[in-house]
């Protein structure tokens, strides 16, 4: 236990207990502004912490978002295994939807060439010097293709692993090193799929196709396919362009043609939307919770953050936002079902969604998918960013005179690579947009249309809420400095406390002193007048 020495040795003074006014002033004096700082740091503290907790499910939402492309459900079926897988491409439309015939009698090969007799990986070889032309191989004849120039390697004494690799780095020739059995190495040279890829290799005597029948293991062949009947080959096993909206791929040959169907899911779509309202809904409660001036458990930790509340009123502003340039008319989510309630939460209403997917499929695309597209087949239009981007439909106009082009009546500049002309614009809006087209099939007039989707807008509101210069980042930055702020100002205070302290003691030392005096006066005054009176008697 401490020993109040200047009060213990205060005897003479007044009497008071000096250190404890002192402390009790110093505390009236100071103490009200501690716990202010203390109060305010604490709530600091618990908002730094309920940013993360914001941050993560910002995250969790973004993760719904990716699960909201809605070409994922154009659904395909097969009455036969999995021989011919089709891959619906990024601009598929209801108009899609097919059902074929499907008979694979061929499969896409390389022509693999087999060269014997080698004992090691790095078995080194005499110096080589090949000549390899491309063309097709019929009946051990070889006819090469006269649009495609013969490739040389030349290599002083290599390796075959060397060898192998330099083969490897031509185009339009792969090869590799296969062990046939124990000390017996094969360099096996490969050439791409399609009959027409075949390899002639001259120049060396033991690395040639003088003689097919004895080193070509495998012809090079095209796939062969037949669509309800009609015949098609092509030099790969991905087909394109024989089922509208999509290409094949082509696993294996099949006894008998399969039937293959395709078209948009109803309950596929409904379901990947369900969840996207789940997820927005339990966004949009944790943010009331939080913003709340008067919830049931007191205001929220972000009640006077308006930038944070500002969050919440943009996302419900997305949901009631027309989407443009998906069709002539804009699409509105209220139409598909989804319908917003009165605490911001939203509802699907499944009978109502499933109406207006009957009738408008594509335009359900427009809550997960985006659309750049061009009345004009010939004309492909690309969105680098659509951040800025305008949405809507636009009219082209081409001056086959001037080589003058205008979108939405502002200047296009072209530029021209081969045959493609590239048009692209510097105006507002536009900035980011491209439309490439044949030069020679340049429309005088036709439209451009542009769809932003739901998805895509919020997705780049998260990027910026997560952004280095986002709102996120920017709270971090404040709360971070109003507790440095705050943690000066207790250093501060501590120091002034001192001092104050050491005033008040200083002052109350001299006030004992004076004290201490007065009363000595008064004793010596006393004692004088005592004798007087005695001498008086």
């Amino acid at each position: 236990m401490s020993v109040d020495y200047l009060s213990t040795l205060n005897k003479n003074g007044s009497g008071l207990n000096i250190t404890q006014i002192v402390d009790s002033i110093v505390q009236a004096e100071v103490e009200p502004n501690r716990a202010a700082i203390t109060k305010n740091t604490s709530a600091i503290e618990a908002q730094v912490s309920e940013l993360a907790t914001f941050k993560s499910n910002i995250s969790i939402f973004q993760e719904a978002l990716n699960n909201l492309k809605l070409r994922d459900v154009f659904q395909v079926s097969t009455t036969v295994g999995s021989a011919v897988t089709y891959s619906p491409n990024s601009n598929i439309s209801t108009t899609n939807a097919f059902s074929a015939n499907v008979n694979v009698t061929q499969l896409a090969q390389a022509q693999t060439l087999e060269y014997t007799g080698y004992t090691s990986r790095t078995q080194v070889l005499s110096d080589i010097s090949l000549s390899i032309s491309f063309g097709s191989v019929a009946d051990n004849s070889f006819t090469a293709d006269t649009n495609r120039s013969a490739v040389t390697v030349s290599l002083t004494a290599p390796t075959l692993e060397e060898l192998a690799a330099e083969l490897t780095s031509k185009s339009g020739v792969t090869a590799e090193i296969v062990q046939t059995d124990t000390g017996e190495y094969s360099l096996a040279i490969y050439s791409d799929t399609g009959a027409s890829n075949a390899l002639s290799i001259s120049g060396d005597a033991t690395i040639n196709t003088n003689n097919y029948s004895t080193v070509q293991k495998l012809a090079a062949q095209n796939s062969k396919i037949q669509i309800n009947g009609i015949e098609i080959e092509r030099q790969t096993n991905e087909v394109d362009g024989v089922l509208a909206g999509g290409s094949l791929s082509l696993n294996a040959v099949t006894a008998s043609a399969i039937n293959l169907s395709g078209k948009y899911s109803h309950t596929e779509a409904e379901s990947k939307i369900l969840k996207f309202v789940d997820s927005f809904n339990e966004l949009n409660t944790y943010l009331t919770v939080k913003t709340s001036r008067s919830g049931s458990a007191g205001s929220g930790v972000f009640a006077t953050e308006a930038a944070i509340k500002s969050v919440q009123s943009t996302l419900n502003s997305i949901l009631r936002a027309p989407l443009k340039g998906f069709s002539s008319e804009d699409v509105n989510l209220s139409e598909m079902g989804i319908t917003t309630n009165r605490d911001g939460s939203i509802t699907l209403n499944k009978t109502n969604f499933k109406t207006f997917f009957d009738a408008n499929a594509e335009n359900v695309m427009s809550l997960g998918e985006n659309s750049f597209t061009s009345e004009d087949v010939n004309l492909s239009v690309s969105v680098s960013d659509t951040a800025s981007q305008k949405a809507g439909t636009f009219a082209f106009a081409y001056n086959s005179g001037t080589s003058a082009a205008t979108l939405d009546g502002n200047t296009l500049t072209a530029s021209v690579s081969g045959t493609t002309t590239t048009f692209t614009s510097s105006a507002p809006g536009f900035e980011t947009l491209s439309i490439k087209v044949e030069t020679s099939n340049i429309p005088s007039s036709t439209t451009v249309s542009i769809g932003v989707s739901t998805r895509d807008t919020f997705s780049r509101l998260i990027s910026e809420l997560l952004s280095s210069t986002g709102t996120i980042k920017n709270k971090e930055k404040e709360y971070d400095n109003s507790l440095a702020d705050y943690s000066d100002q207790l250093t501060e205070l501590t120091v002034r406390e001192e001092s104050v302290r050491s005033r008040y003691l200083a002052q109350f030392t001299e006030m004992e002193r004076t004290v201490t005096s007065l009363k000595s006066t008064g004793e010596y005054i006393t004692a004088i007048l005592d004798a007087w009176n005695d001498q008086n008697k």
